[in-house]
């Protein structure tokens, strides 16, 4: 095993313990921020939400649906809740595929530590935060030549923001 893969799941290892047992609650879930985007009221809200997985966060990684709710809705429309429950799926399908849209969505999101973002951000504990280091790290390392865009964002927000904090 490479040391990057070694070093991949290791930060799989320590997101999925970070987040173990993460309930979504009465957070905004997945399809709910597409009709957030779209301004949609409380009614096309709720049934965008029924059908969403609001228990276990584990079974979002493999979902397709994940991987296509960007552009419109997505990581910048949830709240606190909705965000500290759906960061680890992104962070485990950014690590364990290709998805460039989707990876550089999250990684503008940990990077932009303004006001909005410090708000959603608060919800999170140590692990949590310590496991979105290890994933920022991870890329920034091994994924370089990728996000090569995104190296001095991720070392600015480190040495600014997540380090600090």
């Amino acid at each position: 095993m490479s040391n990057a893969a070694a070093e991949k799941a290791k930060v799989i290892q320590q997101i999925h313990k970070a987040f173990a047992g993460v309930k979504l609650g009465q957070g905004v879930s997945l399809h709910e921020t597409i009709i957030i985007d779209d301004y949609g009221g409380m009614k096309a809200r709720q049934q965008a939400r029924a059908g969403d997985e609001k228990m276990d966060w584990t079974k979002l990684v493999d979902d397709p649906e994940l991987k296509s709710v960007y552009g419109i809705g997505g990581i910048s429309f949830f709240d606190a809740e909705g965000l500290r429950f759906h960061l680890p799926a992104y962070m485990c399908l950014a690590l364990n595929s290709q998805y460039e849209d989707v990876t550089e969505g999250l990684i503008f999101t940990l990077t932009s530590y303004d006001k909005y973002n410090q708000e959603r951000f608060s919800t999170l504990n140590d692990q949590q935060r310590g496991a979105i280091i290890a994933f920022l790290i991870y890329l920034r390392k091994f994924e370089g030549n990728v996000y090569a865009y995104y190296e001095p964002k991720i070392t600015k927000a480190l040495a600014e923001y997540w380090l600090q904090t």
